[in-house]
């Protein structure tokens, strides 16, 4: 989150919108594990908030992410449906089945579904439809943050999607395991707080070669 405050005082153009999505996106996890740290260190839940944050603000807020990188009337209404429908399935969820007060795994897998959906949409946007035919891809910050998104929920959905069939003999291995997928969610938003700097540095590139 720090790192990219920088990117405010930049031109970052046409990216300014993503931008602020993305630190809204940074600064919300940031709270939350600040919130998470101080719930956890005092003994109070803090499932809620996580469900809340992390579960349904996060995957909105990517969906929304995407919506302004594909620029379609098509696909921008496929996903405001899909972001819709998640929220009807959350609220669901919440009465019927996972309450707040318990990690709903099976929200996040719905969220993740979406927000890997929406990455390989981005790639076959790529070689399909030759989105940025006429720029270079390692210059673009939004295909390293695709690209890390969907490796982290890749990971992500597989790791939450085996969670009820863990015996007790493998939570030892679940949890390295976990330890393994917060490695790579801190990967993930370290990129996308970088991302944005790598224009002026190919940029850079350009004027010295």
């Amino acid at each position: 989150m720090l790192i990219s405050i920088p990117i405010f005082f930049l031109r970052v153009q046409p990216y300014e919108k993503l931008h602020r999505i993305v630190f809204f996106i940074l600064i919300s996890v940031t709270l939350l594990e600040f919130f998470g740290t101080y719930s956890s260190n005092k003994g109070i839940s803090n499932l809620v908030a996580y469900n809340l944050v992390f579960v349904y603000l996060e995957s909105l807020m990517f969906l929304y992410f995407f919506k302004n990188i594909f620029n379609e009337k098509k696909t921008s209404k496929w996903l405001s449906i899909g972001a819709t429908v998640f929220i009807l399935w959350g609220t669901s969820n919440s009465i019927l089945f996972q309450p707040l007060n318990t990690f709903q795994n099976n929200s996040f897998l719905v969220g993740s579904l979406l927000v890997i959906g929406c990455c390989f949409y981005f790639f076959y946007g790529i070689i399909k439809k030759d989105w940025y035919s006429d720029q270079n891809l390692f210059a673009l910050p939004v295909f390293w943050i695709v690209t890390i998104v969907m490796f982290f929920y890749t990971c992500s959905f597989l790791f939450f999607a085996s969670i009820g069939m863990v015996n007790e003999h493998n939570i030892d291995l679940m949890f390295k395991i976990n330890q393994i997928i917060q490695a790579l969610s801190t990967l993930m938003y370290l990129t996308m707080g970088l991302a944005f700097y790598i224009p002026f540095w190919f940029k850079h590139q350009n004027i010295y070669r």
